[in-house]
């Protein structure tokens, strides 16, 4: 939040903010937020929680903040936490210095590189406390840990990857060699990185170099040019943003729901278009299949669904759910809501994946995905009760659970 006038031409295309999410309180991830409120409602604010750090300097600055904070809702982040944002599954993933301890999506892989992993010395700072998250649309999936630094990174990969791989990795701490080890980098497995660094600030010689070796790398953007790394590590100038300081350009991505994207420079107009990936165990949510049209057909091929059902289905009511709320022909909401579908919890108990949407198909079956077992449940009304049964192909019904 430091370059005002970047923030003044982007605030000025908005009528409302709906979130507010503050990484930590250092001024340029919290400085104008307060200003951010006074100009434009903003709906909720995110943090992690009091700051740490007791100068008088950043003391000030989280005041600041708290009296900005005061014109609308507030959310006190925590890991595993969902942002509810409409077609986007946003998850804390850190927060206050702690971390998830559960794996994203399906079972964790051991990560080979933490046995070379050298930590540093503990953080005290705001950075250590920064809130991480993971942004999911369809198959696409985005990560930003803030200003997150050595050791918090590690903890989410090692010694197993709780965080999976990613299509784009928003550079940690603008790309200081602070943050960014090849542990956490190597691991997400990033198609795209974008350095989102200042030209004195970030962009390290030695991050940039862990991120542009990563392994399966199929391209690198700049924010701006790191002047003090050298021409060798910068990327080409037509991937640069702010190749100087002349103007404020930005760098734009635009996701599809398969997981393909673009990534746009905003000073030339350079597109460049990353296919959507075949990546095993990251299936696409049934929210994929839009409902606008009243009455639309979904047509469902073999790469929409996710891998056979890895359980059975309890019958526990404990966890999320699927409701049924009863509505009026003119669609005025009657009467009480009541579970529809119910248990999607581990064999202890623990909440294990969500409903994560619903589609009807052409025979008048509920189809409900599970972002947790890889599964997509079919509802299928029989003579009697309503039956429940797993998808197992394009068009096979396996057994009743």
């Amino acid at each position: 939040m430091g370059r005002q006038g970047r923030e003044s031409g982007l605030l000025a295309q908005l009528s409302k903010l709906d979130y507010l999410l503050i990484t930590h309180y250092h001024n340029d991830h919290v400085g104008n937020a307060a200003a951010i409120a006074a100009k434009i409602p903003v709906g909720t604010f995110i943090d992690h929680g009091p700051t740490v750090e007791t100068t008088d300097a950043a003391t000030a600055l989280y005041n600041g903040y708290l009296k900005g904070r005061e014109s609308g809702r507030h959310m006190l982040a925590k890991p595993g936490d969902k942002v509810p944002i409409r077609d986007l599954d946003v998850t804390i993933v850190a927060a206050s210095g702690e971390r998830i301890t559960r794996p994203l999506s399906g079972p964790s892989a051991p990560n080979p590189l933490c046995g070379a992993f050298k930590p540093k010395d503990p953080d005290p700072t705001e950075n250590a406390r920064s809130i991480g998250s993971m942004i999911a649309f369809g198959r696409f999936r985005m990560v930003d840990l803030g200003d997150l630094t050595w050791n918090k990174e590690q903890e989410l990969v090692c010694p197993s990857n709780l965080l999976g791989t990613v299509d784009v990795y928003l550079t940690t701490h603008h790309g200081l060699a602070q943050s960014g080890s090849a542990v956490i980098v190597h691991a997400l497995r990033p198609r795209v990185a974008i350095m989102n660094n200042g030209p004195k600030k970030g962009g390290s010689p030695d991050a940039w170099q862990i991120v542009h070796d990563s392994p399966g790398l199929q391209g690198f953007w700049q924010l701006h040019y790191a002047m003090d790394a050298g021409k060798d590590h910068n990327v080409a100038e037509p991937m640069i943003a702010n190749p100087d300081e002349s103007a404020a350009h930005d760098i734009k991505i635009s996701a599809q729901r398969d997981g393909s994207f673009t990534v746009t420079n905003s000073r030339n107009k350079l597109t460049k278009s990353y296919t959507a990936p075949n990546v095993d165990g990251r299936p696409g949510a049934f929210s994929d299949f839009r409902r606008e049209v009243p009455g639309a057909m979904h047509k469902i091929t073999l790469a929409d669904l996710p891998a056979p059902c890895r359980r059975r289905f309890p019958a526990t009511s404990c966890g999320y759910k699927v409701i049924r709320v009863p509505f009026k022909a003119d669609g005025t909401a009657v009467g009480s809501y009541e579970d529809f579908l119910t248990g999607f919890v581990t064999d202890d108990g623990y909440p294990w994946g969500r409903p994560v949407g619903v589609a009807v198909d052409r025979d008048g079956s509920l189809l409900v995905s599970d972002d947790g077992s890889n599964t997509i449940w079919r509802v299928a009304k029989t003579i009697g009760p309503y039956c429940l049964r797993h998808l197992t192909g394009a068009a096979g019904v396996g057994s009743t659970s």
